[in-house]
C-alpha cells in the first residue's frame, strides 16, 4: 500500500471522521484545545526518532502553533475550513485508536504520520504564511 494510498483510506475512516465531528467542538472550548495541545506534546515524546528525520516534528508543531495562534486570537488568517481540518488531524494523531492503532508495533503511527504530512501538503500556502507570519513576528521589535 502506497502512502497515498493509505492517506485515502484513513481520510475515509471512521476514526477520522470522527475527528472531523470533533474538531468544532475543540476549536469553540479553550479548555480542550489546551488539552489537546498538551496531549499532542506528551504524544510526540514517543515519536521514533527515525520519523522525525521526514520533517514530521516540525510539521506537526507548527500545525499546533497554528491551532494556538488562531485560538490565541494572535492569528486568524487560517479560514475556519482549513482550521478545522487541522484540528481534526490533530485529534486523529492523538488518539489511540485509529486506523492503524498506535500499539501495532513499527507500523502503528504510519498512518498518523501520512495524515499529518496530507495537511501540510493541502494547506501549504496556509502553513507557509503563518511559517512567515511567525517570522516577521520574531524580528519586530516588542514596542513597536
Amino acid at each position: 500500500m502506497t502512502s497515498s494510498d493509505l492517506t485515502q483510506r484513513v481520510l475515509r475512516s471512521v476514526f477520522f471522521k470522527l475527528s472531523q465531528q470533533r474538531a468544532a467542538s475543540y476549536i469553540k472550548n479553550r479548555a480542550r484545545i489546551i488539552h489537546l495541545l498538551g496531549h499532542l506534546g506528551t504524544k510526540l515524546q514517543h515519536v521514533p526518532a527515525d520519523q522525525l528525520k521526514t520533517g514530521f516534528l516540525d510539521n506537526v508543531k507548527t500545525l499546533s502553533r497554528m491551532v494556538k495562534a488562531w485560538h490565541s486570537g494572535d492569528y486568524r488568517m487560517t479560514p475556519w475550513t482549513t482550521l478545522l481540518k487541522i484540528v481534526a488531524v490533530l485529534i486523529y494523531f492523538v488518539s489511540p485508536f485509529d486506523f492503524l492503532p498506535d500499539l501495532l508495533p513499527v507500523v502503528g503511527l504510519t498512518d498518523d504520520i501520512a495524515l499529518v504530512m496530507w495537511a501540510v501538503h493541502s494547506f501549504s500556502q496556509e502553513v507557509e504564511k503563518f511559517r512567515t507570519w511567525e517570522k516577521e513576528q520574531t524580528v519586530m521589535p516588542a514596542n513597536g
